[in-house]
């Protein structure tokens, strides 16, 4: 039966009505038609409805939106052709003739045969699918060569091998493209893990990068043995990561296979054991990159198993006390080393590291490598050595500084400085004193330290010396101490300072720090301020902050203590620079462009108001605010006077609607093709 659109908008009052009074007259056949006769109708409605927005949301490219009410249609009247219709259209518009077909399909399948008039418009919709399917040109029947190999490179993995099973002509065709298949991730979790092995022999010579995650023994002993039998011919980099080997002979004989073209090769984590590293290295003498990760011991390492020379510039190693004489015999055949990582290694490897690689640019050192995996190794080239750029210290005691003091000359060049402090049991601040003031770092623009309550001073002292910061991150630290704060506020360059997981901040001391900035006005060098799970900013420090004139980014994150009258002093302030300004200022008169407010019971509709004032924000984020509805989202964006803001992202804010997030997103989505077309102008 199709589903009415129009109907007398007060019937299924009438039979309602007329139900209740024969519920009460004890008239329960008739409470019962009636009823139904009412739910009948309600459901015409609902289905008129969702029809009209679906067709609304597909006419302005919302298809997603449209389809979800398409299945809402579906769902509530499976037996009525409506949703098909509906359903199948935008898949039409999409260009998705066969899911059309497939739609239509499931419609002649669910509506009774009864109902003719509707079958019959399902079946024209189906002809009308499948004709439009005849007319479809063949893209890679018809390409020529050279330009779909190019194309394939922009289509998933997951899609080519939809596309192979098309025809045996477009199988042909794309296992004939080596682009597409140059970048293969088999992982034992991913639902299209069996598609990909069965098509490794097919694919294996074109393979440059092959990474093989959470595999089961006998699926990574037949990738190993393919391997082995030269089926990879131009692999270039293998990752192997919580896999399952059983067979180390195999493996190594697959490695010695592809040394003339392997150049990466990460070891990560295997579940039953390991090769031994020695074999690794002999197996693969180019290789230019090797990480090998999660080893319980590296053993002993016998240097006469190992080539004379290596070509390794980059060399990551993690391990339970990795000893110097573990890693001496190995260090010493890398003289062109430029990254080094090394993970619960004795602190006098710092000066072994020193002597053995001269052109060393970056050393993580006692970190958990993985944690930093985002981060590109810079083990480049063979050209002329920049100095060590990057030193990243974990779990930093007094005797691990120490080592530090012993390639002195090594500090003159970082430029970004990691220290994580050993939290278990610090050394006495009076031990450290002499150490600091011996270290210099004049080159550090970057600086993030986690430390404990009693290092402050020392800390301080350390940033003191470091005249050219310019990034400065403190996090997981019980308290943010005025020493710390003070030294900051004097730093020259500073222009970005990111505070996570801090339980106390020194009020005197952060107020300062901002009063400071304050004050030099656009003089100032700060741009981006940033907490995260820092629970006590005070209302004059949120006053003060938003008084930095020169501040183009700001992150409030569980600012737990933080009132709404806090909040409304913030934007107050960031309002009123905009007010009060000099005309002739060098600067924009506010140059805050990205607020993200998180976690935050003292932002309200309020707060969303005055920000409405704000001329120069592009971009807010509000994530878990619980005290924003509607009406401040309203106020922000729809009567905004100043044309600045073209993204709001809203996450997880339980008092603002779907339709208002909706409406949000068009309002901002035409400022942003006007403002392209004005540019363009």
């Amino acid at each position: 039966m199709a589903a009415a659109t129009t109907t007398d908008s007060t019937c299924w009052e009438r039979h309602a009505h007329n139900g209740t009074t024969a519920l009460c007259n004890a008239n329960y056949s008739q409470a019962i038609k009636e009823t139904t006769l009412a739910l009948d109708e309600l459901l015409r409605h609902q289905i008129g409805l969702l029809d009209t927005r679906s067709a609304a949301y597909s006419k302005t490219g919302h298809f997603e939106l449209g389809m979800d009410d398409a299945h809402a249609m579906m769902r509530l009247a499976p037996q009525w052709s409506a949703g098909y219709l509906r359903a199948g259209e935008i898949c039409m518009a999409q260009g998705w003739q066969q899911r059309a077909i497939k739609v239509y399909d499931q419609g002649l399948k669910e509506v009774p045969a009864s109902d003719a008039e509707s079958h019959h418009q399902l079946q024209e919709a189906r002809a009308q699918a499948t004709a439009q399917c005849q007319l479809r040109m063949d893209i890679v029947g018809q390409l020529p060569f050279d330009i779909l190999d190019h194309l394939v490179t922009h289509l998933s993995v997951e899609t080519l091998i939809e596309c192979l099973c098309v025809s045996h002509a477009w199988r042909d065709r794309l296992l004939g493209c080596p682009d597409g298949w140059q970048h293969i991730i088999v992982d034992g979790y991913d639902a299209a893990v069996g598609s990909i092995i069965n098509l490794l022999p097919v694919i294996s010579n074109h393979i440059h990068n092959l990474s093989i995650m959470f595999l089961d023994n006998n699926s990574s002993l037949d990738i190993f043995k393919d391997i082995a039998l030269g089926h990879f011919s131009r692999l270039r980099s293998l990752t192997l990561r919580r896999c399952k080997t059983g067979d180390f002979n195999t493996l190594s004989a697959a490695l010695s296979k592809v040394s003339n073209t392997l150049t990466n090769l990460t070891i990560s984590s295997m579940i039953d054991g390991i090769v031994p590293l020695p074999n690794v290295l002999s197996a693969c003498p180019h290789l230019q990159s090797l990480g090998y990760r999660g080893v319980s011991q590296l053993g002993h390492i016998d240097p006469s198993m190992l080539p004379t020379t290596l070509s390794l510039t980059s060399l990551e190693l993690e391990a339970i006390n990795i000893r110097c004489a573990q890693l001496e015999p190995v260090l010493e055949r890398c003289p062109n080393l430029r990254h080094v990582a090394v993970y619960q290694c004795e602190p006098s490897a710092v000066a072994l590291i020193h002597r053995c690689c001269p052109q060393l640019e970056s050393l993580y050192f006692n970190v958990y490598r993985m944690l930093y995996e985002s981060e590109t190794a810079r083990a480049g080239g063979h050209g002329d050595s920049r100095g060590l750029r990057t030193l990243v210290f974990g779990r930093v005691r007094r005797e691990l500084m120490e080592q530090l003091l012993l390639t002195h000359a090594t500090t003159t060049t970082i430029e970004r400085l990691v220290l994580q402090m050993d939290m278990s049991d610090p050394d006495p601040e009076e031990l450290w004193e002499p150490i600091v003031n011996e270290l210099h770092f004049p080159a550090v623009q970057s600086i993030s330290i986690t430390m404990q309550d009693t290092l402050h001073a020392t800390m301080a002292t350390i940033m003191q010396q470091c005249h050219t910061l310019t990034q400065v991150n403190i996090s997981y630290s019980p308290v943010l101490s005025v020493d710390i704060l003070l030294v900051l506020a004097d730093l020259p360059y500073l222009r970005e300072l990111s505070l996570h997981s801090v339980r106390h901040v020194s009020h005197p001391g952060i107020e300062h720090f901002f009063n400071r900035h304050r004050a030099l006005g656009y003089k100032s060098p700060l741009r981006v301020f940033e907490t995260d799970h820092v629970c006590d900013l005070s209302a004059n420090a949120l006053a003060l902050l938003g008084d930095i004139v020169t501040l183009e980014r700001i992150r409030l994150d569980h600012c737990t203590h933080t009132s709404s009258e806090a909040m409304d002093r913030f934007a107050a302030a960031l309002v009123n620079n905009t007010t009060t300004s000099p005309s002739s200022s060098p600067s924009p008169t506010n140059g805050l462009k990205k607020l993200e407010l998180s976690n935050l019971e003292g932002v309200t509709d309020n707060t969303m108001l005055m920000l409405s004032a704000l001329p120069s924000l592009e971009h807010l984020e509000l994530i878990r605010v619980v005290n924003v509805t509607d009406q401040g989202i309203a106020d922000l964006v729809c009567d905004r006077e100043f044309p600045s803001l073209t993204s709001l992202w809203i996450y997880d804010c339980p008092r603002i609607t779907k339709y208002m997030m909706e409406h949000v997103q068009q309002i901002l989505s035409n400022k942003r093709r006007r403002s392209l077309v004005v540019n363009q102008v």
